[in-house]
């Protein structure tokens, strides 16, 4: 897995520290790799779309050209965004999934639990609503892939970035 953040001291912390997770239970850091947008190349072939909804299409954006042949997206946020980024990469590249979670960035490299949330997700069919499933996925796009090394997740980034 890589963490990929347009916030330069997010990915800085996150090298440095860890990712840092606070909340009820205490604090716990958890190592994991972690660039800005303009050190990755790609190809990119599992992506899990975390993102604040306004900066959805801008990161759908930087995804797109960056996406494997066989790769796919999965919309991890709290709203239904998998028609905007279906317009990057195609419909059928598109796992939708909802994240009702609170949580917040505090400080760069830190997050605070805001406690447990829901989740859920969907396979999209161009012109027909989801079908839900458990997690993971069941479609073939959750076929083993290559490794996670060369998969990338989208993490805290400001509404205004892309990924």
């Amino acid at each position: 897995m890589l963490l990929v953040d347009a916030d330069a001291g997010h990915v800085a912390a996150v090298r440095r520290d860890g990712l840092v997770l606070r909340g009820a239970g205490g604090e716990r850091s958890v190592a994991v790799p972690a660039a800005t947008p303009g050190e990755v190349d790609g190809p990119l072939h599992r992506v899990l779309l975390c993102v604040k909804a306004q900066a959805t299409a801008d990161a759908a954006g930087w995804i797109a050209p960056r996406l494997a042949e066989d790769g796919y997206v999965v919309s991890v946020q709290d709203g239904l965004n998998e028609g905007l980024i279906a317009t990057s990469v195609g419909l059928e590249r598109v796992i939708g999934a909802f994240a009702g979670i609170v949580a917040d960035v505090v400080e760069p490299g830190v997050i605070r639990d805001g406690g447990p949330g829901r989740s859920s997700s969907a396979s999209w069919t161009a012109g027909r609503a989801p079908a839900w499933t458990g997690w993971p996925p069941t479609s073939p796009r959750s076929a083993p892939g290559p490794p996670a090394t060369s998969a990338a997740t989208c993490g805290p980034s400001s509404a205004s970035a892309p990924c």
